[in-house]
C-alpha cells in the first residue's frame, strides 16, 4: 500500500532520499522522478487531483538567491493550489 508520493526531478534525488529515510518508512513510499521541474509540478498537480494520498515534490531552485529560492517556491505553491 502506497502511503505517499516522493516526486523529484532525478532518479539520483531517489536514490539521496532512499538513503536518508528510514528503510521501513521508505517501502511504503512510491518515489518518482519526473524528468524535470516542469513535469514533476504537472504530475504532482494530476496527482493531488485524481488520489488522496500525501504528495511531496522535491526540486532543486537551481540557484543561491534567496529571493528567487522564494519566487520559485511560490510559484510551485500556486501551481499545486489550482
Amino acid at each position: 500500500m502506497t502511503l505517499a508520493y516522493i516526486l523529484t526531478e532525478t532518479d539520483r534525488d531517489i536514490e539521496i532520499l532512499r538513503r536518508l529515510l528510514p528503510k521501513k518508512l521508505s517501502q511504503d513510499i512510491q518515489f518518482i522522478a519526473g524528468a524535470s521541474s516542469y513535469r514533476g509540478r504537472s504530475l504532482a498537480s494530476s496527482l493531488l487531483a485524481s488520489r488522496k494520498t500525501p504528495i511531496a515534490l522535491v526540486t532543486d531552485a537551481d540557484t543561491n538567491k534567496e529571493s528567487q529560492i522564494f519566487e520559485k517556491k511560490d510559484l510551485i505553491n500556486y501551481v499545486l493550489s489550482q
